[in-house]
């Protein structure tokens, strides 16, 4: 599409309140989208589509393409260029995925989203796992860096476990910034997710997040110290908790695999 009589039609001005680098290029949009494998009888939510460069990709190819924008005139835009395209003026962070699940279906979720909320969106999605089969999000480089991170690493974190322990993570590329307008001062990665559960099936979820985010924060702490304020166990059962894991009380969280917090937890 010819994006700069798009914004010249609507005079567009990106707003750095909501985070806005709209997508231009179309064949950036046509790779994220591939990567999405959209089948004809699914339903797609996009997440703050923009002006529409990946939405006009994605109407050719979905049953249903349901896009979802906190800017009230970029949902305008999507309104008018694309009268097929269910729109939402809402913040993704408010609305439940799952009403817009298709009875015995899953969705696909696709997005370039605002920097500044990525962790907040993926966690969001994550909510919804249940009803997402595939997730593409476009993001900041180092953002998509923790997301992939190992243990040991020094970005290995919170955001590395959860995403890591619901999904296969897995990187489409990297897109420069004159791929965007306005161009951004960072580097974007898009980022692909298929949702798959790597932790046991009888765990629970919540209580898992919940250990991870705890031993996480004050990261220079040991996970004695960490596990020990976890709903104020206090160090002794903390240290019975961590010798039955067989987990070294004086490791960090950053050194930890997923399947060694799956054994604190258990063994909690």
């Amino acid at each position: 599409m010819k994006w700069s009589e798009i914004f010249q039609k609507y005079g567009v001005k990106p707003s750095k309140q909501l985070g806005q680098n709209f997508l231009i290029d179309d064949a950036c949009a046509e790779k994220i989208v591939n990567a999405l494998d959209v089948k004809p009888e699914e339903t797609v939510i996009e997440i703050g589509p923009g002006c529409g460069a990946l939405t006009h990709v994605l109407e050719k190819r979905a049953k249903k393409v349901i896009a979802i924008d906190a800017d009230r005139y970029m949902c305008h835009i999507i309104e008018s260029e694309f009268p097929a395209v269910t729109v939402i003026n809402e913040s993704i962070l408010d609305v439940a995925l799952s009403v817009w699940v298709p009875e015995g279906e899953k969705i696909k979720v696709i997005g370039n989203v605002p920097y500044y909320i990525t962790n907040k969106i993926l966690f969001h999605v994550l909510a919804f796992r249940e009803h997402v089969s595939r997730m593409v999000v476009t993001m900041q480089k180092e953002v998509a860096d923790r997301v992939r991170a190992e243990p040991g690493s020094k970005v290995y974190g919170r955001l590395s476990v959860g995403m890591q322990a619901f999904s296969r993570v897995q990187k489409i590329s990297d897109l420069k910034a004159g791929s965007f307008f306005p161009q951004p001062d960072v580097i974007s990665t898009a980022l692909s997710f298929d949702i798959a559960r790597n932790i046991p099936d009888d765990m629970d979820d919540a209580t898992f997040l919940a250990v991870v985010a705890c031993l996480f924060q004050e990261r220079r702490k040991t996970i004695h110290n960490r596990l020990a304020k976890y709903n104020d166990l206090g160090k002794e059962y903390a240290g019975v908790v961590l010798n039955r894991a067989g987990v070294d009380p004086k490791s960090r969280a950053e050194q930890l695999s997923i399947d060694q917090f799956v054994d604190i937890v258990k063994a909690l």
